[in-house]
């Protein structure tokens, strides 16, 4: 793998290979963390190589579709969307802090073979791009990603504002 999974050009550049970074994604999921130990009959992870829990945080965004390349350091921060492992995740926002109740992410037919986001909506509303305020996120709500089996090279063609 020759770049990290969520790594794309930024800043005043187009956003336009985000099906590039799902492909990787799926190596990482594969043959490092061995999500599917079943398929390759085998148990074990990215043994001694754990950074201090930052593997595994990754590896919990990346299996619900989300990322943060600049570690939410921006003024105000998005989130990327990937390649789901789940076909329905809820975060329990908690109502603290100003936050919503949960916010929702569901990948409507994600499995194995359909890792490329076709369309996705954000709270009922049509998104024409891989990402999205982390503020939308806090509030609580709904990101619907439909999934498919090659990229839709037109969705998410993006010039960064």
């Amino acid at each position: 793998m020759d770049a990290s999974p969520a790594l794309l050009p930024q800043g005043s550049q187009t956003f336009a290979q985000q099906w590039d970074s799902n492909q990787d994604g799926w190596v990482v999921f594969d043959e490092f963390m061995s999500y599917y130990e079943k398929e390759f009959n085998r148990i074990d992870a990215y043994i001694g190589q754990e950074d201090q829990g930052q593997m595994s945080g990754w590896y919990i965004m990346g299996a619900i579709g989300l990322f943060q390349t600049d570690g939410g350091c921006r003024a105000e921060p998005i989130y990327e969307i990937g390649s789901p492992l789940f076909e329905k995740v809820v975060i329990d926002l908690g109502r603290r802090y100003g936050r919503g109740k949960t916010f929702t992410i569901e990948a409507k037919n994600a499995f194995r073979k359909n890792k490329y986001v076709q369309k996705a909506t954000l709270n009922g509303k049509a998104l024409n791009r891989f990402y999205f305020p982390a503020s939308e996120l806090l509030k609580g709500g709904s990101l619907v990603l439909g999934m498919g089996d090659t990229p839709d090279k037109n969705w998410e063609i993006v010039i960064d504002d």
